[in-house]
């Protein structure tokens, strides 16, 4: 009779027609055999309802900054392009006619100035120069010379800014050679007739001979033997 096993826990038993009994030999596992054919695949079943979807959840806090990353090393400069052409340059405006600058006076050589009001100045002659400029506070007398002709005469260097008293018939002669603005006043002083004579005499009517007695002209030089007299004459 064969004797059949049933596994109890972690143990066979035995089972036949005597009693129940057990042996915790087993015996030696037979041959497997042979795997039956697969049975044909049942049908799907129906896909079931689609759940409701759900509640989305609160947003996680957002996570801290990362490092920023070191910046990249800077390229190489491109090679710089050529410069275009320059353009053409505008015309330029003519310019307006410069007014034609007057001449300028030749300065004179500045001096020592000084002031004392003890001094007193007296030029010896006519002819007599100084040198510089000369700053005077107050009145400035100045005594003029006086000489007396009774025969024809040629004024002198020292007769500048004097007076010549002539009496008789005579000229009184204006030379050329007297510096530019050299004057002299002639005064006739008798009865005879006083005449003044010079290379270019300019006088109102040509009028050269002082009237009368005691009339009396001046004359002053302009330079180039160019004399101008005024005053009574005839």
């Amino acid at each position: 009779m064969p004797i059949e096993f049933i596994k109890w826990g972690d143990k066979l038993l035995a089972i036949n027609s005597n009693p129940l009994y057990y042996s915790q030999t087993p015996g030696s596992q037979g041959v497997q055999g042979t795997q039956g054919t697969e049975g044909v695949q049942g049908t799907q079943g129906i896909q079931g309802v689609e759940g409701s979807q759900g509640t989305i959840g609160s947003q996680g806090t957002e996570g801290a900054q990362g490092l920023a990353g070191i910046q990249g090393a800077e390229g190489t400069q491109g090679t710089l392009g050529t410069q275009g052409t320059q353009g053409t340059q505008g015309l330029i405006g003519i310019q307006g006619t410069i007014g034609i600058q007057g001449l300028a006076g030749i300065q004179g050589v500045q001096g020592t100035s000084f002031s004392d009001a003890s001094l007193a100045l007296y030029v010896k002659k006519a002819g007599d120069t100084m040198t510089g400029d000369l700053t005077i506070t107050g009145a400035v007398i100045s005594n003029a010379s006086i000489g007396y002709k009774t025969s024809a005469y040629t004024a002198r260097i020292n007769d500048c800014n004097g007076i010549i008293e002539a009496s008789g018939t005579f000229n009184v002669t204006l030379p050329n050679n007297m510096p530019v603005g050299y004057q002299t006043t002639i005064v006739n002083m008798g009865p005879g007739v006083i005449t003044l004579n010079a290379s270019t005499l300019y006088a109102t009517d040509s009028s050269v001979a002082l009237r009368n007695r005691y009339a009396g002209a001046s004359a002053y030089h302009k330079g180039s033997g160019v004399w101008v007299a005024f005053g009574n004459l005839k």
